[in-house]
């Protein structure tokens, strides 16, 4: 398969306010997926764009299940 995945669905959802800062993240896919080792996910601010935190991809707060993935914070 040489198509990249694409987001379908944010729990919360882009832009959403008053969001617990405990809150998980859901991110649903069109595809399976997997953790890649050396790959980071970055967790950024709606309002400026900036970098609020970097999490590598397989860390341990990254759970990767089928299509979905689950950022604990």
């Amino acid at each position: 398969d040489s198509t990249a995945p694409t987001v379908t669905t944010l729990d919360p959802e882009d832009g959403e306010t008053g969001v617990s800062l405990t809150a998980n993240l859901v991110i649903t896919f069109s595809e399976n997926v997997s953790a890649v080792s050396g790959k980071n996910i970055y967790i950024k601010r709606n309002s400026d764009d900036a970098t609020v935190e970097t999490i590598a991809a397989d860390a341990s707060k990254v759970t990767v299940s089928g299509d979905t993935v689950t950022i604990n914070p």
